[in-house]
């Protein structure tokens, strides 16, 4: 497998949109094009074309059709609302990573409602969550453990992270 450093040499640092060669504020368009390209692949093995607003592909080579039909699951996380309603219209899964039960279930209603104006069904999208969860003798080891496990991972104090993601500790 090539790193980003051999595969674009001279490039390595370099974020990954600007690799992509893609604005910034069309990334989202060419990650949801590119998902709608390999579904179009997987479901139609002799496509040779595909013409996207950001993407365009001419002498497409076939394709194996893959083991499942229509190809593999494809989730999306995230927790804005413009990556809620792009799993709702989208995706087949949501993984949110959201602070607290209620950000959840205001996120999976937003999944839903998308779902639904896109014309799926709330059952096409499989929910899942993300949570951090140190298990320890006792609360407050585990919420130590965690600060360090916040610093060393994001830079940041615990408390600021618990802000933006699910976060327990303690006994099992």
């Amino acid at each position: 497998m090539l790193g980003v450093g051999a595969a674009f040499p001279g490039r390595f640092g370099v974020p990954q949109h600007e690799l992509s060669e893609v604005p910034w504020e069309r990334r989202f368009t060419r990650l949801d094009e590119t998902v709608a390209l390999w579904r179009q692949l997987w479901t139609g093995p002799d496509l040779d074309s595909f013409h996207g607003e950001v993407l365009r592909f001419d002498g497409l080579p076939p394709m194996t059709v893959p083991a499942r039909p229509g190809g593999p699951p494809i989730w999306l996380g995230g927790g804005s609302p413009s990556a809620l309603r792009r799993a709702g219209r989208l995706y087949d899964g949501w993984l949110p990573y959201p602070p607290s039960p209620a950000a959840y279930a205001d996120g999976l209603a937003t999944v839903r409602e998308a779902a639904i104006e896109a014309g799926r069904s709330v059952d096409d999208i499989t929910p899942a969550l993300f949570v951090s969860t140190m298990i320890t003798d006792s609360p407050q080891a585990g919420r130590d453990a965690l600060e360090t496990f916040s610093q060393t991972s994001y830079g940041m104090p615990l408390a600021q992270l618990e802000t933006v993601q699910a976060l327990t500790a303690g006994p099992p």
